[in-house]
Order: structure tokens, then C-alpha cells, then sequence
């Protein structure tokens, strides 16, 4: 197994072939997990869960899988670490409640609302039809120590993961914003803020008091304008 000896702590407990304490110890940093974790906004300064708003636009189904693929991605790495039981904690408390806040400030609801509708096993059915849940209580606390022989991959590098999703303007029925226009024929997008190019530098976005925004910041910027689905004669008007 390949490991980063920065993420994991080795306990010293040999001295002249005699044990000075407990057999050596293999930890994970949990320091820096719960720093990776609030740098990506799943938890706050206190480590209690929040909403990742970064994945407010996203679908539900992508917004499941990425929490899945954190609390994987920590579980196996840290798989063959002592503390394997602070881990588990980890995924089953801060995962999936800033899974839920994430779930309840998309819907604008409850926690107790999104349990009710997407159920204890936060699941449903993507756009494809393909079922998906978050990691349950049960096959969590059923992994055990272990060490595994093929290498795995940097446990933050989840973490770290963004989804861009475009909106799906009303534009997708075809039917001009303005009230009582019978048109209806040949739907644009209007967007309501000016979208700015760098020249030199891909894209800026332009927002606010003159704010630039660069790199997926300004993407992110420029998918979620506001769009106003018009006909074309509205549009050039």
C-alpha cells in the first residue's frame, strides 16, 4: 500500500528489542483531515457539519455521489490506521449531516423534511435511472482493519472535487417569458448580467462593484447568471 507518511503517525515503542508500551500504532491525522474538511466547507471551525454551498447547483444525485466518494476515499486510505474508529465517526456524523444541510438549503427545507423524502438512507434515483444512497451506518461499521496491497489514491483529492452543472433555463419548453406572447418560435437566452472575456486570460467575469472573478470561479460565475427564456423578436426588442 502506498501512503503519505504526512496523513499517517507511527508510535515508537521499541527500545534494544524491548517494548516500551503498547505494540506500534499506526494513526491517521485527523487534524488534517478536519482541516481538509473545513477548507472545503463540509464543516465548520467548531467541526460541526454545514451546507457545501459550492455544490448548491448541482443535482441531487451528484451531490449524494460526491459525499460518497469522500467517505470512500477516507475509508480506504485510512483503512489500516488504529484510530479506523474515528474515521468511521467521521464519515457517519460529519459526512452525512453535511450531506443533509447540503440536501435541505438546495430545497430550501428541513433536515427532518429531506429524511422524510429522501429517506434514513439519503437515496434516489439519478436522471438515468440508476439507484444511489449514501454509505450506511451498517456497512460502515462492518469494515475492519486491514491492510490492502494495491495503492490507493490521496484521500483529499475527493475532497477537493467540483461540479459544474448548467441550469435548466425554462428555456427547455419552449415558451417565451413575456406574458400572453403567442410566438413561442425560436427561444433565446437572455441573460440578465453581461458576461465580460479576458483576452489573455480565458474568462473574467465581470459582477458586482466592478469584482473580476478567474479560473473556475469566474465558470462557476458565468453558468449560474440568470436566464430569461424570450423569442426572438422580445430578445432583440
Amino acid at each position: 500500500m502506498t501512503t503519505n507518511l504526512n496523513a499517517l503517525s507511527v508510535k515508537e515503542t521499541w527500545s534494544s528489542g524491548v517494548y516500551l508500551g503498547l505494540p506500534p500504532q499506526i494513526n491517521a491525522d485527523t487534524s488534517q483531515i478536519y482541516k481538509n474538511l473545513e477548507e472545503n466547507s463540509i464543516i465548520n471551525n467548531r467541526k460541526r457539519p454545514i451546507a457545501r454551498s459550492s455544490l448548491l447547483m448541482s443535482h441531487p444525485y451528484l451531490i449524494i455521489s460526491y459525499y460518497n466518494s469522500v467517505a470512500y476515499g477516507l475509508l480506504s486510505y485510512f483503512r489500516c490506521s488504529d484510530n479506523l474508529n474515528t474515521i468511521k465517526k467521521i464519515v457517519t456524523y460529519h459526512l452525512r449531516y453535511s450531506l443533509l444541510h447540503t440536501l435541505a438549503k438546495k430545497h430550501k427545507s428541513s433536515i427532518s423534511e429531506i429524511l422524510e423524502s429522501y429517506g434514513k438512507q439519503i437515496s434516489l434515483k439519478s436522471p438515468h435511472g440508476h439507484d444511489i444512497s449514501f454509505i450506511n451506518s451498517v456497512e460502515v461499521t462492518n469494515i475492519n482493519k486491514e491492510y490492502l496491497v494495491e495503492t490507493v489514491k490521496d484521500p483529499y483529492s475527493k475532497i477537493h472535487r467540483t461540479y459544474l452543472s448548467l441550469q435548466n433555463a425554462a428555456i427547455s419548453r419552449h415558451e417565451c417569458a413575456i406574458k400572453d406572447c403567442v410566438e413561442n418560435t425560436n427561444i433565446e437566452v437572455h441573460h440578465v448580467r453581461k458576461l465580460f472575456r479576458n483576452t489573455y486570460n480565458g474568462i473574467t467575469v465581470v459582477k458586482g462593484k466592478g469584482v473580476k472573478l478567474k479560473g473556475i470561479k469566474a465558470i462557476e460565475s458565468a453558468l449560474k447568471r440568470k436566464q430569461v427564456p424570450l423569442c426572438n423578436k422580445h430578445h432583440i426588442a
